[in-house]
């Protein structure tokens, strides 16, 4: 599942990366509008520049040859195409580069010039602006550029014009287009390099706001059951996250509590259990020694049998629990992974050499580790142990050595047909065993809990898994020479 860094950072980067996109669009629609406004305002200035340019020559309309090279070379880079038209529609002068081509002519015309996009004849975008104006006669015009209808009105009110005329204006938006990709290029790099600066601000920001709850996450993750009294830290939290913590050092404090009850409850049990079962078993002892009678002395086996068991197993209660609580002495030292082999061989009461137990060995002879060996070995010998009593009669259990880069890996691996994949969860909970009915005396299920607590306590690593034709394995990863 992704992380809520991850979560924020992808989402707070989308949704910044989407505002720069649509800010991004909204200004070069905004742009392109003004710069297509102040094209369309130089356009008119042209139109209403030739409109003073035309003249009524004794019937004759004609443009003035000064006026019309000014408009018609007015940008170098896109020129400007003109077309004049008579009321009646006869056009009465035309650009030379319109070629065989006409500019539209308006249907419907009035005071207020027009405006259009318009496609020329090599497919070319441009803007035209078209003018309905007054002709009058030679003289009687005004003069300059700037002139509009209203300034021709306003200059002659009581002179009559000869006649309408329409001029349609057209250039080329090159000029615009050339702007817009300098600005979009320009815009596009600023964009980056403001959307790589947001995204490192972003990360950077969330890295310092999320450190706290990161800096409660690691401590929780290396709590365990003799370190919950060390809590959470008092380190200064956002606003948010006191509360969090301060519930859960209250539950930590509760459940280290509990943990220490149930320690101090244990420890009294052995310890109150462990003299009845002595005198229970020397009382056993001494019939038997004494000469018990026969009929008595099959029920005196049996008791002393069960004092044995009930003796192991508050010995595996007081080892499990001084493992887990740390006091047993950690004092490493180099040992032969073969020779501890045979110690755990030896102490349930098999050999190497025969047996149900065939031991292969993939690593050197001389191969060693450093841990404590009491521990190892003890750790060992549950789990040969373990997989000799739960596997079927006449079956063999196979303990695999083998070299992981300077780690050795113990593998023990016996059948299991009664095991099933869920099983694997419960295999470390004390005294769980798969008959729930619990009639299997001889077994308590401390062994797997034994060993998995002395394997923590040496640094290493135990597993389980059960193979699909029911073979049952436990790994122990040894810590590096």
């Amino acid at each position: 599942m992704i992380s809520i860094r991850g979560r924020l950072l992808l989402s707070l980067g989308l949704g910044a990366g989407l505002i720069f996109v649509t800010c991004g669009f909204a200004l070069d629609r905004a742009l392109h509008a003004e710069l297509v406004r102040r094209h369309d305002a130089a356009l008119l200035a042209r139109a209403w520049g030739l409109a003073n340019a035309l003249q009524a020559d004794d019937g004759a309309i004609e443009v003035e040859a000064t006026h019309g090279l000014e408009v018609a070379s007015d940008s170098r880079l896109a020129p400007v195409l003109f077309e004049v038209w008579h009321e009646d529609g006869r056009s009465v002068g035309r650009a030379e580069a319109l070629g065989a081509s006409h500019l539209p002519r308006p249907d419907v015309v009035g005071e207020e010039p027009i405006h259009a996009d318009l496609e020329l004849s090599d497919g070319t975008a441009a803007r035209c602006v078209e003018i309905y104006v007054p002709l009058y006669a030679e003289g009687g015009g005004l003069d300059g550029a700037d002139a509009t209808l209203a300034d021709m009105t306003r200059h002659q009110p009581a002179a009559q014009p000869i006649e309408y005329v329409t001029i349609a204006l057209a250039q080329d938006l090159r000029e615009v287009d050339a702007t817009m990709q300098g600005f979009r290029r320009i815009g596009a790099i600023v964009g980056l390099l403001a959307l790589g600066a947001s995204a490192a601000l972003i990360a950077w920001s969330l890295r310092r706001s999320l450190a706290p709850l990161v800096a409660i996450g690691e401590r929780a993750r290396t709590l365990d059951a003799n370190s919950l009294h060390v809590g959470l830290g008092s380190e200064a939290l956002p606003r948010e996250l006191e509360p969090i913590r301060a519930r859960l050092e209250e539950l930590l404090t509760r459940l280290h509590e509990a943990f220490e009850r149930e320690r101090r409850f244990s420890a009294s049990v052995a310890h109150e259990l462990r003299t009845p079962i002595a005198e229970l078993r020397m009382l056993a002892e001494v019939e038997l020694l004494g000469g018990a009678e026969p009929e008595h002395t099959h029920s005196l086996q049996t008791v002393l049998a069960i004092s044995h068991r009930m003796q192991g197993l508050l010995d595996a209660l007081n080892l499990l629990r001084r493992v887990e609580a740390g006091s047993s002495t950690m004092e490493v030292e180099s040992i032969r992974l073969v020779d501890a082999v045979n110690d755990a061989l030896g102490a349930v009461g098999v050999s190497a050499s025969g047996g149900r137990v065939s031991v292969r060995a993939d690593l050197p002879e001389p191969f060693e580790i450093r841990t404590h060996r009491e521990l190892f070995s003890c750790a060992l010998s549950n789990l040969i142990g373990n997989a000799l009593d739960h596997s079927p009669p006449h079956s063999a259990v196979e303990l695999f050595l083998r070299d992981a880069g300077g780690r050795c890996v113990v593998e023990i691996a016996n059948e299991a047909p009664q095991l099933e994949e869920a099983d694997l969860g419960h295999m470390f909970e004390p005294l769980w065993r798969k008959d729930e009915s619990r009639s299997d005396s001889e077994h308590a299920g401390l062994g797997l809990p034994i060993s998995r607590a002395i394997a923590q306590q040496l640094g290493m690593g135990l597993t389980t898994s059960l193979s699909e034709s029911g073979r049952f394995a436990v790994v122990l990863e040894c810590p590096p020479r």
